[in-house]
């Protein structure tokens, strides 16, 4: 059988909402019991590979009452019943096997269903995805329904905005990552009230849940603004496509980073668009000392703060329109305000300069300002993120890329906060070596380490205070966070949970995704590394937890 998706559209009738698939071989349709009109929103799909047809349906779904749609105009049996479109159904039983006949073409269709997590169903205006798939700058309208692990609708709503995002999950997975926008704000699963929504797919992680586990490690040992997130079943025009992690964004908001928008500010003061003014600087090279800014006129009078700030790899510095490019060739992403003006931009470069020379000199001292990186930057946030970083032996931190700050006004603080953090699918083994050190070992320090002039914390722990307030946070915070994720300790606020406490939230919905994505390493997957990790998601979360109770005894003795 030729990979393709048939499209058998099914109704739980039970349900306020139907579900429906896009499909590459029969168009089809779902409604709700009482409507005579199929919605092509939240519907599901059967879905064939070379060798088998399955159908993957979501949490809360009572598959023995479904109504099954098509418009082929071919006769269809289901295990020899002739099924007339918009008939009721029963046969769809999980983990059994149904026979679809559809004119001459026989399918044998095994039903897969998950349990106990959300399913989140997208339609996008085109009824494709081929567009956004193409360029991270395209986008389609939309509409959503978010399904409860039980059923129940949690949101329905119109979305503004469908687009790709992410660097190596866009360009380099076939199981791409979406940024959504919401008509209204609104509260999903207790994360707080926001239109901008992410669907992350967490492409080099095959356990499926370190992005989670390391964001509840991160709300556990209190990182600033760490984002929360939840697993979902993600279900695109009626196609699976997987679990994902229904997501905050990072960005400075109410529920997400909480200082002043001085984007708001620079807005108020006015008078065109601030997209529409033009792109000044250095724009081609990233030179030492390089600033890109915007010709914005008019500052308002505060101009320290807030800003959210971004490290990332020299290779995306023609992406960005306001960065700044430090003297250790640093790219400092200057994410909010996306459009900063020509002091908004000497601001951030003249602060993160100081930082930069003060960190390295031998006494602390940036010698520009006379002061000591302990009157630049907070310096409780550094310490937790960089043992965060390096307990999770979290390899991006030590590329250049993806590690965030923020900077509010001076009247909330003259100093520079580490965080939030972000994107932890590489931590834990799960991915790459890297300039002689590998990330895929849990017996050595990464990013305080690292050979490079770029990456800070290796600066810093060179800094007797700054190792010594490192050990004292492993000690009280990270070292009970590893007993958990162990099982060996339990978070009486429940916030972390223990490795198998995820894995059991998620098993069901990993043998679809395996399914569905085999392609994401093949038998074994770990990157540029090589790394045998494990072929089945058991044995993924066998790797993951050895690595994880072995990393642990490690730091344990390394960090006394």
């Amino acid at each position: 059988m030729k990979k393709a998706l048939l499209i058998l559209l099914i109704l739980l009738i039970c349900l306020p909402v139907c579900c429906m698939a896009a499909s590459q071989v029969l168009p089809a349709a779902v409604t709700p019991a009482d409507v005579d009109t199929f919605d092509t929103l939240a519907s599901v799909s059967i879905w064939a590979n070379s060798k088998n047809a399955y159908l993957f349906l979501p949490s809360g779904w009572d598959a023995s009452a479904l109504k099954l749609w098509h418009t082929s105009g071919k006769d269809m049996t289901v295990n020899g019943t002739v099924t007339p479109s918009g008939s009721e159904v029963s046969c769809f039983v999980p983990g059994e096997t149904v026979k679809v006949k559809i004119g001459n073409k026989s399918y044998n269709v095994k039903v897969m269903q998950d349990t106990g997590i959300p399913s989140v169903h997208i339609t996008t205006a085109s009824g494709k995805t081929t567009t956004l798939h193409k360029s991270k700058s395209n986008e389609e309208t939309g509409r959503i329904r978010i399904i409860g692990a039980d059923g129940e609708l949690i949101c329905a709503q119109d979305l503004t905005q469908i687009r790709c995002r992410g660097n190596s999950a866009f360009f380099r997975s076939p199981k791409k990552s979406y940024q959504i926008k919401l008509t209204e704000k609104q509260d999903l699963f207790g994360m707080g009230a926001d239109k901008t929504w992410l669907l992350c797919s967490g492409f080099r992680d095959r356990s499926l849940i370190r992005n989670r586990l390391a964001m509840d490690m991160a709300q556990y040992a209190g990182v600033t603004y760490a984002p929360e997130m939840v697993f979902a079943d993600a279900y695109v025009n009626g196609e699976y496509y997987g679990l994902f992690y229904l997501s905050e964004k990072v960005e400075i908001g109410e529920g997400r980073v909480e200082i002043d928008s001085l984007a708001k500010a620079t807005k108020a003061v006015n008078d065109k668009p601030l997209s529409s003014y033009t792109n000044m600087g250095n724009l081609k090279k990233a030179v030492y000392g390089a600033t890109k800014y915007y010709d914005i006129p008019n500052d308002p009078e505060d101009i320290t703060g807030g800003y959210l700030l971004r490290r990332e790899a020299m290779t995306g510095y023609k992406e960005h329109g306001s960065e700044y490019v430090t003297k250790r060739a640093n790219l400092i992403e200057i994410l909010e305000p996306k459009y900063a003006t020509e002091k908004q931009a000497a601001y951030v470069g003249a602060l993160m300069q100081a930082v930069e020379n003060a960190i390295y000199a031998d006494d602390g001292i940036d010698p520009d300002t006379g002061k000591h990186y302990s009157e630049l930057i907070d310096v409780p946030s550094f310490v937790k993120v960089y043992t965060m970083e390096e307990t999770l032996m979290y390899y991006n931190a030590s590329i250049e890329d993806n590690e965030y700050f923020y900077k509010p006004a001076d009247s909330v603080s003259t100093k520079l906060f580490a965080g939030p953090v972000w994107d932890y699918d590489a931590c834990l083994g799960s991915y790459a070596n890297h300039k002689k050190v590998t990330s895929i070992t849990p017996t050595a320090i990464w990013n305080g380490k690292m050979n490079t002039q770029k990456t800070w914390y290796p600066a810093l722990c060179k800094h007797e205070d700054f190792m010594a307030a490192v050990k004292e946070e492993w000690k009280s915070i990270f070292l009970p966070a590893m007993n958990i994720l162990l099982g060996d300790e339990k978070d009486p606020d429940g916030v972390l949970l223990s490795i198998d406490e995820y894995t059991s939230q998620v098993s069901a919905a990993a043998a679809m995704d395996y399914i569905r994505w085999p392609a994401l390493g093949g038998e074994d997957y770990s990157g540029v590394a090589g790394k045998r990790i494990g072929k089945t998601f058991e044995s993924n979360i066998t790797y993951l937890t050895n690595y994880v109770r072995e990393r642990r005894d490690w730091l344990k003795e390394q960090w006394k």
